[in-house]
């Protein structure tokens, strides 16, 4: 696929939220981390690369299963996590640099727009709260609304489910590895957005395109318009 084709007969834009929209890796581990202290777990520096991307419950399940000596269900570590989170992010949270300008001005390239996060609709919302994005999207999928999460093909069949619009007719914008994989198992069309991970991994993963900003991506969409594909 050439640079310029990827948004050809695309009728739908989703946005994962986390690393795309806002600026939120580094507060989802504090508070992954301070929900392990909380509750005596420790766990190797390394794991916590792996995580972006995926629920909450399967970030709890595989710390629990891993690494606790028992007595701690998933649930109440990712109750415990999503309070900690949220009170982080009221003061911590920012956006991903022209992430909402970019959201705003999308809506003439794409019939549709959705969200598609593995975040809970707790921390859904109080993004969209914090930066009044409601009325940018006509369908939001979070992460305790699917059995399975990213990098399973779920999420984002559900959102084309939701849509109305074939997965092939969907562009995807993802920063990590797992939201990749499960844009493109679900086949929709992928871009890599170099926040989180640099653009080997994301192409490794099988991104489409990989840019390094929003404002890359808007001079794209622009050259696309003016017939320059």
């Amino acid at each position: 696929m050439t640079r310029h084709g990827i948004i050809k007969d695309v009728e739908a834009i989703i946005f994962d939220m986390d690393g795309v929209i806002v600026d939120s890796e580094a507060i989802h581990v504090q508070a992954e981390k301070k929900a392990c202290q909380h509750f005596g777990i420790e766990i190797p520096f390394s794991e916590w690369d792996g995580f972006k991307g995926r629920t909450a419950i399967d970030i709890a399940c595989h710390i629990i299963n891993c690494y606790s000596k028992g007595g701690v269900s998933p649930q109440a570590f990712v109750e415990c996590k999503t309070k900690l989170y949220l009170e982080l992010a009221a003061t911590e949270l920012q956006e991903i640099d022209g992430a909402i300008r970019f959201i705003t001005g999308v809506q003439s390239f794409f019939e549709l727009c959705a969200l598609t996060t593995s975040s809970n609709q707790a921390i859904q919302q109080l993004v969209f709260d914090r930066f009044d994005l409601g009325r940018y999207f006509d369908e939001v999928v979070t992460g305790d609304e699917v059995t399975n999460g990213k990098p399973h093909p779920e999420p984002y069949l559900t959102t084309a489910v939701r849509l109305g619009v074939w997965p092939s007719r969907c562009l995807v914008i993802e920063d990590s590895d797992n939201g990749i994989l499960s844009a493109k198992a679900a086949g929709c069309r992928a871009v890599g957005l170099t926040t989180s991970y640099s653009a080997e991994r994301l192409y490794g993963c099988g991104a489409d395109l990989v840019v390094g900003s929003f404002a890359e991506l808007s001079s794209i969409f622009i050259d696309c318009a003016k017939g320059e594909a």
